[in-house]
């Protein structure tokens, strides 16, 4: 087992507790070793203190959050995933009779376990960030029964984009508890990415290849087939040479995916890249990035290739139309249509004006909307308010418009 805790003060010091499922390379595991580290620095000077439980242990990510000088409670990897359960409950509900200040939940598995403790146990401040659609709550219906009683007994719910935000209404019907973080893009370390000339020749690319690129792990709900079906119906019309590179973990749909890229033709012209722990210089070499999911909340990669000044085409699921203005910094799409998603392809593949337009405004809109010190301050302003039991609505505290 391994714990790390906060040193004590003679003064009181605000405790919050974050509690994930686990810290893999996920989007929102990423999200956090982000803004963590930069919270800890800004709220240090005010005596408050971060630290995080994970639900599994053994994620890529967990040294990475120590190195940054955020604490991690973490179970041994080699138990049984329910033992690991029982352990990381155990710590929870220990944590709980110390009175922590606040409690914040990330991901389904967390909310269900720790906030259910929480409210067994009287926590009197808990947070609860939900960064997806709720579309697994028709997979797993006890589950949502069991959120929507959460709700209630929940001081803040916080969703990453308005489609997220209109959910959780619709499910706690109190819009003074509810409140919109978007997610953040570090700008610093987008700067300092290789130049794209440098990129292609590292990642042994023809510099005149028009190369596009997909972050997602391969789950069936990232819309992949989708994506291989519209470059099947339009690679005779696609410009001489182009590659796709596709970055992210395989979840079972790997070898399926291949299997059908490469019947439909396209073998020379897809790269399965598998997982990777930096994805910058994929993202710096190509031309046009996507994501074509048919659920999503907020993605991490969409405001990371606009980022890259990508111009980007996402379906129009979640938040992505939140992120990208149809026409002015990328393109927006149905979801589930390769139809739609390859004439879009072809569109911008074929014009190289339009791709450099669209995408210096896409790097444009990232640095006014989407930057992660504006995320930062956004979870700061949240705590300090929380810390002070100010009952305002959240929706004041986090200065958004209403959710409603």
């Amino acid at each position: 087992m391994t714990e790390n805790s906060p040193q004590s003060s003679e003064k009181h010091r605000v405790r919050i507790i974050i509690v994930v499922n686990q810290l893999s390379l996920g989007g929102t595991e990423r999200h956090l070793l982000q803004i963590l580290p930069r919270l800890q620095r800004v709220l240090q000077q005010e005596h408050f203190d971060v630290s995080v439980i994970v639900i599994k242990g053994g994620g890529r990510l967990e040294e990475a959050f120590r190195e940054a000088g955020v604490p991690v409670t973490a179970p041994d990897p080699g138990l049984p995933n329910f033992m690991q359960r029982i352990w990381s409950s155990f710590q929870i509900v220990k944590i709980i009779f110390e009175r922590p200040d606040i409690l914040h939940f990330f991901l389904p598995e967390a909310y269900l376990i720790g906030g259910v403790l929480s409210a067994l146990c009287r926590q009197p401040i808990t947070i609860m960030s939900r960064r997806s659609l709720n579309d697994y709550q028709k997979r797993y219906p006890i589950a949502a029964k069991i959120e929507h009683w959460l709700h209630k007994r929940t001081t803040v719910l916080i969703g990453n984009s308005r489609a997220v935000c209109r959910q959780l209404l619709d499910e706690a019907e109190d819009a003074s508890k509810i409140g919109l973080i978007y997610n953040g893009v570090d700008l610093d370390m987008v700067n300092q990415t290789v130049s794209r000339s440098t990129a292609r020749k590292e990642l042994n690319l023809a510099q005149d290849a028009v190369v596009l690129v997909i972050v997602a792990n391969l789950i069936p709900y990232k819309g992949h087939e989708d994506l291989v079906k519209a470059l099947h119906n339009i690679k005779h019309k696609m410009p001489q040479p182009w590659t796709l590179l596709c970055v992210g973990r395989d979840e079972g749909i790997g070898g399926g995916l291949e299997k059908r890229s490469n019947e439909c033709g396209l073998r020379q012209n897809i790269q399965w890249l598998g997982e990777l722990s930096d994805v910058s210089k994929y993202l710096a070499a190509a031309d046009i990035g996507f994501l074509c999911s048919h659920e999503e909340g907020f993605s991490n990669s969409i405001l990371e290739g606009m980022a890259c000044s990508l111009p980007m085409i996402v379906t129009d699921v979640g938040g992505n139309a939140e992120a990208v203005i149809d026409g002015q910094t990328g393109i927006v799409v149905p979801t589930r249509s390769p139809s739609a998603l390859g004439d879009a392809i072809l569109k911008l593949a074929l014009d190289d004006s339009l791709r450099a337009t669209l995408g210096e405004a896409a790097r444009n809109r990232v640095e006014t909307t989407f930057s992660l010190e504006t995320c930062v301050i956004s979870y700061a302003r949240l705590y300090r308010s929380l810390a002070k039991k100010d009952h305002s609505p959240v929706a004041d505290i986090l200065e958004n418009e209403t959710v409603k």
